[in-house]
């Protein structure tokens, strides 16, 4: 018989089947997000030059050796062309929208493949974060932005879960193998992610060693790092000729990755994609002429909502002592504790310590850490954990759900305001989004 769903002082989890149907329910909505009015897509120089590569190599011009110029007067690695030009010859795309449909369509997959990925490899008692990872991935703002773009940081998610699962199974020899090649063979898809290779093995290497197949995990990163050679040559030329102008010591100390990594979780970022045009978002929806800040409200109920899931944490971290609070946030415990470690300490170390600027998409390469971590906060310890004297631990993940769920519907309000806002307005948006496609056909406005 399925339990009931009640609201009082915590949200009771329905059994199996009422779980598995709100989870594909949320996978569906995040598919929506991800593909729905195709065309407002954006469409500026990086997502153009990436179309015209797809159309013009083995045409008009060889396969580009190297990938995108960048902000920092160095170009990508060819896998930033690669991965797209490949998709587009596989699949015979032969318009912008067609490609952007390729990307959110890969994105949508990747969720597909986080509850796989919960389901079938991971214990019943660590599952249910794993499954509100991928709810709460599926409408994150930032999330679905970054998942509609034909850019080389929105194609990582797919890679980052057949990582995770590799890393997740690195006790195999083939699990460690690809656990090695799949994250060198996503620094071809972005360098930063070369970052996160080194901060994920570092953590794991000091915290969850044990049973790891080193030498396979080596020679699986060995073999990636082959088809890096030719741009890793390049590189040390290029900024041995012209440093990199924005690494500065100031980077080491702004603490932007961690701040970078809380508000994206809760979906307070719009502010990246819109500019000076988030304010305006803010006021919506317009009726009869009267804004009536409504997506304000549901941003003050984000930030509202994260904070207490935040003083939980720190409410049951007081009650179990800091020695076991420490043991379980470096990933001691379990498994999925060491996953959102590795990312949110391993990498976010490493990366801060290059000196340079943490820009908000670079934090998609850790899809779906994240979420994941923001799920383990409110949640708290999996299912026969020794609870803190005196804690009730079912009533404690009864009130966690309904702080999730809050969550999960006050995202998916933000996200479809985004992208109702987006639609109606058809002109050059003040952000980094620019000038929505579908105007630019229409309307015959410039990208920005």
């Amino acid at each position: 018989m399925l339990t009931r769903v009640r609201f009082s002082l915590g949200l009771r989890l329905p059994t199996a089947p009422v779980v598995a149907l709100a989870v594909f329910g949320a996978l569906g909505v995040g598919t929506l997000l991800r593909t729905a009015w195709v065309a407002d897509m954006e469409y500026k120089s990086d997502e153009i030059w990436t179309f015209e590569r797809t159309q013009r190599a083995g045409h008009e011009e060889s396969w580009p050796k190297l990938g995108m110029p960048t902000s920092y007067d160095v170009r990508h690695p060819g896998g930033t062309a690669w991965v797209f030009i490949a998709t587009a010859k596989v699949f015979g795309l032969t318009t912008p929208t067609e490609l952007g449909r390729a990307c959110q369509v890969a994105n949508a997959l990747a969720l597909v493949l986080l509850v796989w990925f919960a389901y079938r490899c991971v214990a019943p008692a660590e599952r249910e974060p794993w499954l509100w990872a991928a709810a709460l991935a599926a409408v994150n703002p930032l999330a679905v932005v970054f998942h509609r773009k034909i850019w080389p940081p929105s194609v990582v998610p797919p890679f980052a879960v057949l990582a995770l699962i590799a890393w997740w199974h690195r006790d195999r020899r083939a699990g460690a193998f690809c656990w090695g090649l799949l994250s060198v063979l996503m620094g071809q898809l972005h360098p930063g992610a070369l970052f996160l290779a080194l901060g994920v093995a570092g953590w794991t290497l000091v915290f969850g060693r044990k049973g790891t197949r080193w030498g396979y995990w080596v020679a699986g990163c060995a073999v990636a790092t082959l088809t890096l050679v030719p741009w890793l040559l390049y590189a040390l030329e290029a900024t041995g000729q012209n440093p990199i102008s924005q690494r500065q010591l100031g980077n080491v100390f702004s603490g932007r990755f961690w701040i970078n990594w809380g508000t994206e979780a809760c979906g307070i970022s719009l502010h990246y994609t819109l500019g000076a045009d988030f304010w305006d978002l803010l006021r919506q929806p317009v009726i009869g002429g009267v804004p009536s800040y409504g997506v304000a409200a549901l941003h003050a109920l984000m930030v509202a909502t994260g904070v207490l899931i935040g003083a939980r944490w720190a409410g049951r971290a007081w009650r179990t002592g800091w020695r076991a609070t420490v043991r379980d946030a470096i990933g001691r415990n379990d498994r999925t504790a060491l996953a959102v470690a590795a990312g949110l300490f391993g990498f976010g170390t490493v990366f801060t310590l290059t000196g340079l600027p943490v820009h908000r998409h670079y934090m998609n390469l850790t899809f779906p850490l994240m979420y994941l971590w923001l799920a383990l906060l409110a949640l708290g310890p999996a299912r026969g954990a020794a609870p803190a004297p005196g804690a009730d631990l079912s009533a404690d993940r009864a009130r966690g759900r309904t702080l999730l769920l809050t969550m999960w519907v006050v995202q998916f309000a933000v996200s479809v305001s985004f992208l109702a806002y987006v639609h109606a307005n058809q002109r050059p948006l003040r952000g980094d989004y620019g000038t929505p496609y579908r105007a630019q056909l229409t309307h015959g406005l410039p990208p920005r």
